[in-house]
């Protein structure tokens, strides 16, 4: 009987250990349920809060703003954008408001490198992966036959700033270029007609009154496409290949730069020509 008693009280006194140690596990297992708990509730709140910042960065990116423009600035966004009402309004999207910016930063530079003349930007062609630039196309008011180019592209440590180059320059220097390349050609040639055109574009650190100077002393590099037409029926000595060597010479001579087109004509048109020849002054 007493030894009953003794393995009563040990599986008594095992019992309550292995109900003290339960309850303990219980305890910490509570705990770590609430640590966890309120651990996730944080990170829930700290990612919810970090997404509503992005959110709402993103959204202001995103935003329509405000913009005051000019009837010719609303039909060329709307020639280029599917967002009539909203331009119409005055409304855009930031990448409408980019557009408008090139546009003010274009007509402004336009003013600044050619005081009096008077110049309109009539249409734009859009950045694309074919050219590295936004084109927008002016003309002088009231002649839309003759058609010039701006291009525009951010700065690449500021993006608002711009990077602007042009053409129009060469309306302004053709004609008196076509002059001096007849003047070197003509006392030995009788010539029918000349030709210049300048491809280049250059940004306004280069003014028209002193390019052909820049051009002719090798500061610029224009490379001008020059077309001479020589009337074959009032040519009376040599051969295609001497007259065409002898006129490189007379250009060389004059300083005239570029690459140029000989045509050979008769009947004293530049319509009909016998021989062709080209090279590089």
């Amino acid at each position: 009987m007493k030894k009953m008693f003794i393995y009563s009280r040990t599986a008594y006194g095992m019992l309550l250990l292995f109900l003290t140690i339960n309850l303990a596990c219980t305890g910490c297992a509570e705990d770590y349920n609430d640590i966890h708990e309120y651990n996730s509730s944080a990170a829930a709140e700290n990612t919810g809060e970090a997404s509503l910042d992005m959110t709402q960065t993103m959204t202001e990116q995103n935003a329509r703003k405000e913009a005051f423009m000019t009837d010719e600035q609303k039909e060329l966004l709307k020639n280029l954008f599917n967002d009539d009402e909203a331009i119409e309004q005055g409304i855009l999207e930031p990448w409408e408001l980019e557009i408008l910016n090139k546009y003010n930063a274009g007509a402004d530079y336009l003013s600044e490198k050619y005081p009096g003349s008077e110049l309109e930007i009539i249409s734009c062609e859009r950045m694309s992966y074919a050219k590295q630039y936004d084109a927008f196309y002016f003309c002088q008011k009231g002649n839309s036959d003759a058609v010039y180019e701006i291009r525009i592209i951010a700065d690449d440590s500021d993006d608002s700033k711009y990077q602007i180059t042009d053409n129009y320059y060469s309306s302004l220097i053709h004609k008196e270029y076509e002059k001096m390349v007849e003047d070197a050609v003509s006392g030995s040639f009788p010539v029918i007609d000349v030709n210049a055109v300048f491809d280049s574009f250059l940004d306004d650190e280069y003014k028209p009154e002193s390019l052909i100077a820049m051009m002719m002393s090798g500061e610029v590099e224009l490379n001008p496409r020059i077309t001479i037409c020589i009337d074959i029926d009032r040519l009376d000595h040599g051969s295609f290949a001497s007259n065409t060597d002898e006129i490189h010479d007379l250009l060389r001579i004059a300083g005239i730069r570029g690459y140029c087109i000989l045509i050979f004509c008769e009947g004293g048109s530049s319509d009909t020509y016998l021989h062709r020849q080209s090279f590089y002054i």
